[in-house]
This record gives structure tokens, C-alpha cells and sequence, in this order.
């Protein structure tokens, strides 16, 4: 692995990059409070392709936006990290939060990808547990500056999730997830974290998702219930050009458990 930086709509941007010299190019996009180092397992897998991972704006390494993190100013990210690293017929992965902006930007950009990846997309429903979320984030705004990072970076909560969430691997494994996803939510800023959390949840994903042309390969977990498998199923039939496979006995986290499958599954896509 190589590692890199850039200069984005002044904020540097780090990325990491795998099989330097070949092509074509994988450019992943990682989920909701990640970065880079939830997907490096995945990212190894490659022999025959270029793999570039991100820390998006505001996570990991990367310094945050001059704007608002929502949706469309990171698929505009997005847009100049591409032209600038000169990027032509990549094809797009995302997984999460990552398939979000991968939905927006396939929807603002429809022309620029080769093929399109989406495993796990965040798409809101419009239910009340996403109303309890959105309220939830929307309350740290009203938290003094100094408790916002502890409201949002809770680690109990976290801890709850990752047993909600991880499944299909050995508790040795569930732990070190569990603890991995804690650490990188405690490096991520909390502005950042709540205003990529309220646009996802405003965001409807499914309509944006019909101005998609680049053929698409849907994969979710089984049990997802993060994003249950009839709002993915949904999506696939708004993207004209896709398929959906579906990971018996897991659930959101798919690229972190089983890292070896889903990047054969999307070898064979690209091929």
C-alpha cells in the first residue's frame, strides 16, 4: 500500500493506493464514521486492479469541507479528486454511507463511471426510527461545544451496535470490529459526523438513483437492519441497469466480514 495526499478544494485529502501501476482502477469509498482502514483487508484481495481507498473529507487523515459534509458536496468532492488524479473509465465502489455519495454521484456524473458497486447503501427510510435518528444528531447542535464529540462518539452506543450489526464471524473477530469501529469514531469530527448523518437521512436516494446509467451491482447482508433487504430491493429496481446479491446470515458489515468474498463478487462484476 502506498499512501498519498492531495490537495482538495483547499483541504488535504490522504488516499491509499494498491497495485500502483496497474489498471483499471477501483476507487472504494468507506462507510458512515470510517475510513480507509475498514476496507485495507478488502483492498488486498486485488491482484489484477488498481485499488484506491479514501479517507473522505472529515475522517481518518483527511481535514474536513469548507461547506456543509452533506451528500452532494461529497460527490462533488468526489468529482475533483477524480479529475484530478485523472481518472477515466474507474469504476466506483461504496459501501454504506460510501454507496450513498455513490448513489449521488452516479446520479450527478452518469457518464464518468465504468461500472457502479454498491454493497450495504445507506438509504433512509421514512420511519420512526429514522425520525429518532435525525433527532438525535439534530440535538448535538444544541450541546455545548465541548459535550458534542462525547454525544455523538458514544462509545456505549457503539458497543450495542456492533453486536446488532456483526454476524457470521467469531466473537474474537466481533470484538476487534467492535473496538476498530469505536477508535476510528473517536478520531472522526462531530460536525462532520452529524451533518453526513442528517443529509443521508434527508436524501431520497431512490429517486436520485433513477438518473443512474452505469451498469450496477447491488449487494446486501441477508439481515440487514441497518438497511433491510426490501429498501435494497427497491433500489434495484430504480437503477435501470443492475443486480442484487444477497450475503446469507449477515447483516451491514459484509466488506469488514467477509472481505475475500465480496471483493471476488465484485472482480467477477467488473470483468
Amino acid at each position: 500500500m502506498v499512501s498519498k495526499q492531495i490537495n482538495i478544494e483547499e483541504s488535504k485529502i490522504f488516499y491509499y493506493v494498491y497495485n500502483l501501476h496497474l489498471k483499471p482502477t477501483l476507487l472504494a469509498v468507506p462507510g458512515f464514521r470510517g475510513n480507509h482502514k475498514a476496507l485495507t483487508a478488502f483492498a488486498r484481495c486485488f491482484e489484477n486492479h488498481r485499488v484506491i481507498l479514501l479517507d473522505l473529507p472529515g475522517y481518518g487523515f483527511s481535514e474536513s469541507l469548507n461547506k456543509t459534509h452533506s451528500l452532494k458536496n461529497y460527490a462533488l468532492f468526489l468529482n475533483s479528486f477524480v479529475t484530478s488524479l485523472g481518472l477515466k473509465d474507474f469504476y466506483l465502489w461504496g459501501h454504506s454511507l460510501g454507496g450513498s455519495i455513490g448513489i449521488q454521484y452516479a446520479a450527478m456524473f452518469p457518464n464518468l463511471i465504468n461500472k457502479l458497486i454498491l454493497v450495504s447503501p445507506a438509504i433512509s427510510g421514512k420511519g420512526f426510527l429514522e425520525n429518532l435518528e435525525a433527532d438525535y444528531y439534530k440535538l448535538t447542535n444544541f450541546l455545548p461545544r465541548k459535550y458534542r464529540k462525547i454525544w455523538v462518539a458514544n462509545e456505549l452506543i457503539s458497543k450495542l451496535g456492533g453486536e446488532l450489526l456483526i454476524r457470521g464471524v467469531s466473537n474474537k473477530r466481533k470484538q476487534e470490529l467492535i473496538n476498530s469501529g469505536i477508535k476510528d469514531l473517536k478520531e472522526a469530527k462531530s460536525r462532520v459526523i452529524v451533518e453526513s448523518a442528517l443529509s443521508y437521512l434527508k436524501t431520497d436516494l431512490i429517486e436520485l438513483s433513477k438518473k443512474i446509467a452505469a451498469e450496477t451491482l447491488l449487494i446486501a447482508g441477508e439481515l440487514d437492519i441497518i438497511v433491510p433487504l426490501e429498501r435494497i430491493k427497491i433500489l434495484r429496481s430504480s437503477i435501470r441497469r443492475s443486480e442484487l446479491i444477497i450475503i446469507p446470515e449477515h447483516s451491514h458489515l459484509t466488506p469488514l466480514e467477509e472481505p475475500v468474498h465480496i471483493a471476488t463478487l465484485t472482480e467477477d462484476f467488473i470483468h
